[in-house]
């Protein structure tokens, strides 16, 4: 059995790959320059003179030996600043050479333990183990959304929300997520809403992709007060469940920004598939198209301002405290309490 191992990597230099000629190190350069250069959004908007990275790396590449020339690969992509952009091995080993400086500043500071010792039982966690869920002994609802990847929440998420259904109030947690399919993002949201919700608008290949309104979803409809839980490290389709939850009247976003990751890859057509097979059998990932915000700025770098900003502390986790998980939790008790809903 093939063992795959994933780096999530700031930097390239502890990888090595097996020698490869100069010609092919040449013929990856080329066609990695090449794919960025007609097909990826944000060349002009991050002001990436590209048209000058292509003299500087293709000398890099003439005088790299070996795994030398991985490096350049690292270097090459890490211009974009793109936190979906990665480079695949043949080994399957996936190196991703950039990550957004929110996403380094929060990917510690949100502890699942912590957030265990907030309930009386142990949380429940679904088939897929994509999800953890339970409610407090005074009745909130929780919910930690671990990826939203394959089709887990169209399937199960359902299930949940019918665990939660009889709570006073609901926290979705989305932080430390990353990527993740749309189906399965309209799959959660549409339990919030009693009329269609209008997606964020998706741009591929320069060209606006008409995309259906989520339809809600009975037999469970939650009109109660929502918590979305975000901070840094909530990207990519957590960032687009976050932007829709956010215009529902009865949801408040708790935390800090999120990384802002918005491109994205389509099937159709061809051209516009992210994943990029280079001569050498070696794979990259370039977006060939974005999620717009409902303000119409891209999430690509912005990502989304929560509604209540508030940041966790390395010592107050120690201490068995998740400041943002309180201030939900406080927020539903307020609002219950007084009547509201």
């Amino acid at each position: 059995m093939a063992l795959i191992i994933v780096a999530v990597l700031a930097g390239c230099r502890d990888i090595y790959v097996k020698p490869a000629d100069s010609e092919m190190h040449l013929a990856d350069f080329e066609a990695t320059w090449n794919r960025v250069n007609a097909l990826y959004p944000f060349l002009e908007m991050k002001g990436i003179d590209w048209d000058a990275m292509y003299g500087v790396y293709k000398q890099r590449t003439m005088d790299a030996h070996g795994d030398e020339f991985l490096q350049v690969m690292c270097d090459l992509l890490g211009e974009l600043k793109d936190g979906h952009t990665y480079l695949q091995l043949n080994g399957g080993d996936r190196i991703y050479p950039w990550y957004p400086d929110r996403e380094q500043k929060d990917r510690h500071l949100y502890n699942p333990f912590v957030v265990r010792g907030y309930f009386d039982m142990e949380l429940l966690v679904n088939d897929s183990r994509s999800a953890e869920y339970g409610i407090t002994a005074d009745n909130i609802g929780y919910v930690f959304l671990s990826n939203f990847h394959e089709g887990y929440y169209q399937s199960e998420f359902a299930g949940i929300m019918s665990y939660l259904q009889n709570t006073r109030g609901l926290v979705i947690d989305i932080r430390q997520k990353r990527g993740g399919s749309l189906q399965n993002v309209q799959a959660v949201v549409a339990h919030f809403s009693e009329t269609p919700i209008a997606m964020p608008k998706l741009i591929i290949l320069d060209e606006d992709i008409p995309l259906e309104p989520v339809q809600p979803r009975s037999p469970v409809y939650f009109p109660k007060p929502v918590m979305v839980l975000v901070n840094g490290s909530t990207f990519s389709a957590g960032e687009v469940c976050t932007e829709i939850l956010k215009q529902l009247p009865y949801v408040t976003v708790i935390g800090d920004t999120t990384g802002g990751g918005g491109v994205v890859s389509s099937g159709d057509p061809p051209d516009a598939r992210a994943e990029y097979k280079l001569p050498s059998g070696n794979k990259i990932y370039i977006g060939t198209g974005y999620f717009e915000k409902y303000d119409g700025e891209p999430f690509e770098w912005s990502g989304i301002v929560p509604d209540v900003i508030i940041q966790n502390k390395p010592e107050e986790l120690e201490q068995g405290i998740d400041r943002q998980l309180s201030l939900a939790m406080e927020t539903i008790r307020f609002l219950t309490k007084n009547g509201k809903k």
